[in-house]
């Protein structure tokens, strides 16, 4: 029965009858007709050229005529009936549009959760199914999460949370440990790993340069490895400061991982190789977009103390990016060719300043010597002809990581909003200025990258 027919069954005065009941006031009884006759025939009052109150009286009257409405509902006896009823409508509407929402979005809300990006329809499919699929010995959310074929790797890396829980670490050492080998303490590079997998390719030496999808690459191939196979010192970009038993104990470390990646420079990954040979391979971004990148992210980066960090947080753009702190210029002045060859500004100068034909054609033979230079912007190729050439399958969807980006994130670590400044002719001019090497390099690297036959990995003879 409808709300309507609900008032009219009940022994009451109609809420139109009462506009004739003697006992309401004719004030009440006009601002009601003149309210809601308002929006059909429209009178302006209050011209609507006044600044700020010209159109008072085209949403005030139209609310007062609702108003004395509820008014007069109110004055009808037995209104806590009609209230009642009114709410348990109210309150049905409300249910009927969460059960259509439920039903047309099934799981989406977990799945943002547990893959961390929007589901696709048929992930949402199979999350139910597994939630049906009762006669596994498993909590309907791992069942779940097993028949969503993008959630189930996540699985064995679940198993390796599931240790911090247990408690099982060295003595003094929060850090995980392999389920079984009480004495391995995980990093967190290897807490990435798939416990269910073993990598049989070449050992992989990736040189992640920064802000240039680095860690969407890495995404893609950890669950490649298993966790003892993966090595990476995420602060460390040269090792000619460390000591000879710091020097040995890391490279060490490095000749056992078949997965290593960090933020090093290429000489320090060759020397840490030794005579063993590897796959090395890295990624470039247009550099001058690198550059906004990294600025825009440190500016949003709460509590580093880094002195790069702190110091775009405290200049506009223009102004950072004229800066000649040496520990700046090492990050955002021809990153790429000081990278490739180990060349830095110091205390006695800037090489890249001095000789910088020489130090581009060291750069260009460094590059030529990788297996393989991937290009940011076209990631997914990219990460398709790097499957090829090694052997694997990359995700159906190319990882898309960004920490800034990440609902959950951003929910317990809010960062303070970083707006955008215009671009200006000035900013451009710097922008040049600091790429006129690492641009040529980046136009190499994408010719290179186009030259290589899909399917094989192979390059195609010009």
């Amino acid at each position: 029965m409808g709300l309507m027919q609900e008032v009219r069954s009940m022994s009451l005065p109609t809420p139109i009858l009462r506009l004739l009941d003697p006992h309401v006031s004719p004030a009440t009884k006009l601002l009601m007709l003149f309210g809601l006759s308002y929006p059909l025939q429209p009178i302006d009052l209050i011209p609507d050229r006044l600044p700020y109150v010209g159109h008072a009286d085209n949403y005030g009257l139209p609310v007062a005529g609702a108003a004395a409405a509820l008014l007069l509902l109110l004055g009808i006896p037995g209104r806590a009936v009609v209230l009642a009823r009114l709410t348990r409508a109210g309150l049905g509407i409300l249910a009927s549009i969460g059960q259509a929402a439920a039903a047309r979005a099934p799981g989406r809300f977990i799945l943002r959760l547990m893959l961390g990006r929007w589901p696709d329809p048929p992930e949402q499919q199979a999350f139910l199914a597994g939630l049906a699929a009762t006669g596994h010995s498993l909590p309907p959310l791992l069942r779940a999460a097993a028949y969503v074929p993008a959630a189930a790797p996540l699985l064995g890396r679940g198993m390796l949370l599931s240790a911090v829980t247990g408690q099982r670490s060295r003595p003094g050492d929060g850090r995980p440990v392999v389920a079984g080998n009480a004495g391995i303490a995980l990093s967190d590079a290897q807490m990435r790993g798939n416990l269910l997998a073993v990598w049989r390719g070449p050992k992989l030496r990736f040189l992640h340069l920064e802000k240039t999808a680095g860690s969407s690459l890495v995404v893609a191939l950890q669950s490649q490895f298993h966790p003892l196979q993966i090595h990476s010192e995420g602060a460390l970009k040269t090792i000619t400061a460390i000591d000879a038993e710091r020097f040995a104990a890391l490279a060490a470390a490095h000749r056992r991982a078949e997965f290593v990646w960090g933020h090093y420079d290429l000489p320090s990954l060759r020397r840490l190789d030794g005579d063993e040979a590897g796959f090395h391979f890295c990624l470039l971004r247009d550099p001058r977009q690198r550059i906004l990148s990294l600025y825009y992210f440190w500016r949003a980066t709460s509590g580093a103390t880094e002195r790069p960090v702190c110091l775009a947080r405290e200049h506009g753009l223009l102004d950072f990016l004229r800066l000649r702190d040496p520990a700046l210029r090492n990050e955002i002045d021809n990153l790429y060719v000081r990278r490739l060859t180990g060349l830095y500004v110091t205390g006695t100068g800037d090489p890249l300043d001095a000789a910088p034909d020489q130090a581009l054609a060291a750069a260009e033979r460094a590059m030529r010597r990788l297996d393989f230079v991937g290009i940011s912007e076209r990631l997914t190729e990219s990460l398709a002809l790097l499957g090829d050439t090694l052997g694997f399958t990359p995700p159906a969807r190319t990882p898309a990581v960004n920490v800034q980006a990440q609902l959950e994130l951003k929910a317990l670590r809010p960062t303070p909003a970083s707006p955008r400044e215009p671009m200006t002719e000035a900013i451009e001019a710097e922008l040049a200025a600091l790429t006129r090497l690492d641009i040529m390099l980046y136009r190499s690297a994408d010719r290179r990258l186009a030259r290589l036959r899909p399917g094989t990995g192979a390059e195609i003879d010009a």
